[in-house]
């Protein structure tokens, strides 16, 4: 199973992607070609509970974001509505792999992490920490509107939200404190949402990914990350009517939807999905490869053993021996499953990128 915390300000366009996402692959399934044949993709919740609680979620939700030409302002207004979801990757019928989503609304994030000493900051940190990857969703267009880095990166939240991971990263999962030579592995994908925003003409490079390196630069320098921009086909799809004051602050953000066409590429929704797949499949290949490593060393010292005992010492030292090549063969079998996983995923992230580039 890959566990993943969803992290996102007030209008950064989580809702949107979650609901989007529930919408294309759960509601129907959704059929990609790749190399020329068709590729049936879709969500499967893992029991009848999950489907009642992505249901409920979707009725709470579904119109406070922008689906299939639907938009009535932001959702993250319950403070108390941190809800996770299981379900089911497919692709062909075929598992791809279990996600377990933990979304944390809007403005709930936004008061936790002014509070880094309330109960709900640790269990926060013990959230991230437990995660096999963190998807933090940040809006391009005030990425790009603020034109400082300092205060790009003040409007994002990039002080607390580093400042929560960091945490996350020097804790168990227990929420006590660890080494620095401890720290956590942590997988943060950055999804840059409202990348198709009218202010963004096409075939033009705004340096959206080249800033989010300077905001967040102590994410990129400490942690694995990859970025993926989330977005509708087509240009121009939504309008941002973003003003300042005088002084550089806020003074209005509202992002309405122009015309009735709009529709995510699903490529560009599962493509995530994908991601944090094929990383959470590369730290358990590392960690199986030095279980490996370990059970031979520790199967070499047995075996020597072995040769000057005798008795009920070398029927158990014996035992014990060949418990250990069984742990080895399964090791080996683990492995064989990720590396297939593994190309399965790079299959999937290469095509999709080029169908998304087709597209916008």
């Amino acid at each position: 199973m890959v566990t993943i915390t969803m992290l996102g300000l007030h209008k950064s366009g989580k809702t949107t992607y979650m609901g989007m996402m529930f919408n294309r692959f759960m509601d129907r399934a959704t059929v990609i070609a790749i190399n020329g044949h068709n590729n049936v993709i879709k969500i499967v919740p893992t029991s009848l509970d999950e489907r009642t609680k992505i249901a409920n979620w979707r009725h709470n939700n579904e119109t406070d974001c922008l689906i299939e030409g639907r938009f009535s302002g932001a959702t993250g207004k319950n403070k108390d509505n941190v809800c996770s979801f299981n379900f089911y990757l497919k692709a062909n019928e075929q598992t791809l792999s279990e996600f377990k989503f933990t979304d944390y609304p809007g403005e709930a994030l936004e008061d936790i992490l002014l509070k880094p000493h309330d109960n709900d900051y640790n269990n926060l940190a013990k959230t991230i920490y437990n995660s096999d990857a963190v998807i933090i969703f940040v809006d391009a267009v005030k990425l790009f509107m603020y034109k400082s880095v300092e205060a790009a990166g003040i409007a994002l939240g990039c002080s607390h939200l580093n400042n929560a991971i960091a945490r996350a990263a020097h804790i168990d999962g227990y929420g006590n404190e660890t080494s620095t030579n401890d720290k956590k592995k942590l997988h943060i994908i950055f999804a840059l949402t409202k990348c198709d925003a009218d202010i963004f003409k096409p075939d033009t490079d705004y340096g959206l990914e080249e800033k989010l390196q300077q905001v967040f630069n102590g994410i990129f320098h400490e942690y694995e990350t990859s970025v993926f921009r989330v977005m509708s086909i087509g240009s121009s799809a939504i309008k941002s009517d973003i003003k300042f004051k005088e002084d550089g602050s806020l003074q209005n953000d509202h992002t309405i939807l122009r015309g009735d066409g709009y529709e995510f590429a699903p490529e560009n929704i599962v493509s995530i999905l994908i991601d944090a797949l094929a990383k959470c499949n590369e730290t358990r290949k590392e960690q199986l490869i030095n279980d490996k490593q370990r059970t031979i060393i520790e199967q070499s010292i047995h075996e020597k053993d072995l040769q000057d005992m005798s008795g009920v010492e070398k029927f158990l030292l014996r035992k014990k021996y060949h418990e250990k090549q069984a742990q080895l063969e399964e090791c080996v079998r683990k492995i064989g499953e990720i590396d297939k996983q593994l190309s399965a995923c790079d299959k999937y992230k290469d095509v999709f990128a080029e169908i998304i580039k087709q597209k916008l």
